[in-house]
C-alpha cells in the first residue's frame, strides 16, 4: 500500500467495516449480529440519502422492514450515535444528525484531489472495451450539457463515476471514492448552497477524461481554481428559465403573466383571462409553455398578487422538520398534523402584514408551498407528483397565543388576515426536478432568522399529496404548505415575535423571494 492510500485510509476509518461471525449461538452474541447488520443497512440508508439529515427514525416501522424486535434496532442505532450519523434525544427519539458543514467542506476538499487521482489509477488498467464505453458516455454527457438538460446531465455524470470506481486499479481507493461520492449523495440539496457543491464543473470532468486518454501522464492537470461554484453545475448552460407565472396589478384587479428571461412580466392576458384552476392541469400549463413569449407585451412594474385564483383550501402541516418540532418542545409527528389556513388570509408576496388585535405573539415561517393541478382522491405516493401543477413561496404567519394558548386546535392562530403571503410566482413543476433538494431562508429586519432545506423535511411532498387526499379530495387550485424549518421566533432563546414595523424577507431556490413590512391593526 502507498504512502497515499495509507494517509487515505487513516483519514477514514469508518470504511474498516467488522464482519460479524452468523453462526454465533449466544443469544446476546446473536442481537449483536443482528444489530451490525441493521447498522449497516440503516448507515446505507442515510448515506444514500434515502433516510434525509433530520428525519425522524420510527422504531416501529424498522421493526417491520427488518423483522426484528426493538432489542436489536436499538443497538444498532446506538452505534450509529456514536458514529455521529444519529441523534437521540429523550422524549423525541432518535432522528438522522444534521450535515456537519465543516466537516462537509472538509469532505469535498478531499473529493477534489481524489477524484483526479482516481483517474489516474484507473487509467492504467482500463480495458480497450471499458475505455470505450467511457467515451460513449461522456459523449453522451457533451451531448446534454449542450442542450441544457440537467436531469440527464446528472444521471449521466453519475455513471461515468461508477465507471471510474469500477476500473480504478486500487480497491481501497475504489472504496474511499464510493464513500465519499455516498456523502455527496446525502449532501447534496441539504446545506448551504453557497458553501457546498454537488457536481463537478465541466472542466473538471475534461480533465479526468483526458488522464483516461492518456494513461502514461505523471499526474493530472488541476483544473483553473477560484471561479464560484454554482450549486447546480456552472458548466450546465440555461437554455430557458423556468415558467414562472404571476398576477400583478391593484389588488382585485390583476392581470395574467409570466416572467421572461430578462425578469420582465409579458402580458398573457390576450391568452387567458386569468389564471386560475382550469389553467393549471398538464395540457392547459403545455399551452402556455408554447406561447412565442417575445410575442407578448412587456408589462410595467406593478405590485405582484398571488399567482393564480381560485385556491379552494389552504391546507397546512404541522411540525414537518424534525429540527422545528424540537425547539417546539414536541416529538416529530408519526403522522402528518393537517391543519386548514382560511383563504381571507391570502395576501400578496410583498404587501404588508398586519398584526391582529391584541397579538404580542406573532411570528414567521418560510414554507414550500404544493400547487394542486389535477383532483387527486386517495392517490398513491408512486401518482402523487403528478397532481401537481407547481410550487411557490408561502409564509405561514401565526400567532402564537392565539395557537397554542387558546384551546381548541391552531386554526385561530394561522388563519388572521393577511398571514397567508403567497408568491410571487408560481413555477411549473417539470421545472422543479427534485422538490426536496430546495433551499429555504427567511431574514426579519435584515438578519436570517430561518435557513433550511427541504431535504429535511419528515414527510416529503409526494407523501404529503398523498396523505391528505386520503382525508380529503384535492382540487385543481388548493395549496398545501409543507412545513417550516427551524428559526422561528417561538423556538428563540427568549422567544422573539413581530412588531410594527418589523420586515420579513423570504425565499426558495429557484422559486423566488417575498418580502413584507409588519403593521398595526387597523379595524377594515
Amino acid at each position: 500500500m502507498s504512502v497515499c492510500d495509507s494517509l487515505l485510509w487513516c483519514i477514514f476509518p469508518t470504511l474498516v467495516t467488522s464482519v460479524t461471525q452468523p453462526l454465533l449461538q449466544s443469544p446476546r452474541l446473536r442481537t449483536l449480529g443482528m444489530s451490525a447488520e441493521i447498522a449497516s443497512r440503516l448507515r446505507t440508508l442515510i448515506e444514500e440519502g434515502e433516510l434525509p439529515p433530520g428525519a425522524r427514525i420510527d422504531e416501529r416501522a424498522f421493526c417491520e422492514m427488518f423483522d426484528v424486535s426493538k432489542t436489536p434496532l436499538r443497538e444498532a442505532l446506538k452505534v450509529l450515535v456514536a458514529e455521529g450519523l444519529v441523534l437521540h434525544r429523550q422524549y423525541i427519539g432518535y432522528r438522522v444528525a444534521p450535515l456537519d458543514l465543516d466537516e462537509l467542506r472538509a469532505t469535498f476538499e478531499t473529493l477534489h484531489g481524489l477524484e483526479f487521482t482516481a483517474g489516474e489509477l484507473a487509467a492504467a488498467r482500463l480495458s480497450e472495451v471499458a475505455l470505450a464505453r467511457l467515451e460513449r458516455r461522456h459523449q453522451a454527457m457533451l451531448d446534454a450539457h449542450a442542450a441544457g438538460r440537467r436531469t440527464e446531465y446528472f444521471r449521466i455524470n453519475q455513471e461515468i463515476h461508477q465507471l471510474i470506481i469500477d476500473g480504478t486499479a486500487n480497491p481501497v481507493l475504489a472504496g474511499i471514492y464510493a464513500a465519499l461520492m455516498s456523502k455527496v449523495h446525502r449532501a447534496r440539496g441539504a446545506a448551504n448552497a453557497d458553501m457546498l457543491r454537488w457536481q463537478e464543473s465541466h472542466e473538471e470532468h475534461e480533465a479526468i477524461m483526458a488522464a483516461l486518454r492518456e494513461p502514461g501522464r505523471p499526474r493530472l492537470a488541476q483544473p483553473r481554481r477560484g471561479q464560484p461554484h454554482n450549486p447546480i453545475n456552472q458548466g450546465i448552460p440555461q437554455e430557458r428559465s423556468a415558467m414562472k407565472l404571476v398576477r400583478v396589478g391593484a389588488p382585485g384587479a390583476e392581470r395574467p403573466g409570466l416572467i421572461d428571461t430578462q425578469g420582465r412580466v409579458r402580458d398573457l392576458s390576450g391568452v387567458v383571462s386569468e389564471l386560475g384552476p382550469q389553467q393549471l392541469s398538464d395540457a392547459a400549463l403545455a399551452r402556455l409553455a408554447g406561447v412565442d413569449m417575445a410575442s407578448l407585451p412587456v408589462l410595467p412594474d406593478a405590485r405582484f398578487g398571488v399567482p393564480w385564483t381560485g385556491i379552494g383550501k389552504i391546507i397546512a402541516i404541522g411540525l414537518n422538520y424534525a429540527d422545528h418540532a424540537a425547539e417546539a418542545g414536541l416529538p416529530p409527528p408519526a403522522e402528518p398534523i393537517i391543519f386548514l389556513k382560511a383563504n381571507s388570509a391570502l395576501n400578496g408576496p410583498n404587501d404588508a402584514v398586519m398584526l391582529p388585535r391584541g397579538s404580542e405573539k406573532t411570528d414567521w415561517e418560510v414554507e414550500l408551498g404544493v400547487v394542486i393541478g389535477k383532483t387527486a382522491s386517495d392517490v398513491s405516493r408512486e401518482a402523487a407528483l403528478s397532481h401537481v401543477a407547481g410550487y411557490c413561496v408561502v409564509n405561514d404567519v401565526s400567532e402564537r397565543e392565539f395557537q397554542l394558548e387558546r384551546g381548541g386546535t391552531w386554526d385561530k392562530g394561522k388563519g388572521c388576515d393577511t398571514f397567508c403571503p403567497v408568491g410571487p410566482w408560481l413555477v411549473t413543476r417539470d421545472e422543479v426536478p427534485d422538490p426536496q433538494a430546495l433551499g429555504l431562508w427567511l431574514d426579519v429586519n435584515d438578519e436570517r432568522a430561518q435557513r433550511g432545506n427541504t431535504a429535511t423535511m419528515v414527510f416529503g411532498v409526494a407523501h404529503l399529496v398523498s396523505y391528505v387526499s386520503r382525508f380529503m379530495t384535492l382540487h385543481p387550485g388548493d395549496l398545501i404548505c409543507t412545513g417550516t424549518p427551524p428559526g422561528v421566533g417561538m423556538g428563540a432563546k427568549p422567544p422573539r415575535y413581530l412588531k410594527a414595523g418589523d420586515t420579513m424577507r423570504l425565499g426558495i431556490d429557484g422559486l423566488g423571494e417575498q418580502m413584507q413590512t409588519v403593521v398595526a391593526y387597523t379595524k377594515a
